[in-house]
């Protein structure tokens, strides 16, 4: 479904598709939260717009 990443020209968004193609998805939660969240970010909006600091948890974790 997802194109070769050699053929994504924005260097930011290649990286990010080798970073999530190394994630698990296979099961429930193992996937790192934070840098999905950024990849999905920059997916939608592109890598020139900053992902929004309201979004950053203070302490990583906003899952309590």
């Amino acid at each position: 479904m997802n194109p070769d990443p050699v053929t994504i020209a924005d260097p930011i968004l290649r990286k990010d598709a080798v970073a999530s193609a190394r994630m698990n998805f296979r099961e429930v939660d193992k996937a790192p939260e934070n840098p999905l969240n950024r990849i999905l970010w920059r997916a939608m909006k592109g890598s020139r717009t900053p992902y929004p600091e309201w979004a950053v948890a203070p302490d990583g974790d906003d899952d309590r």
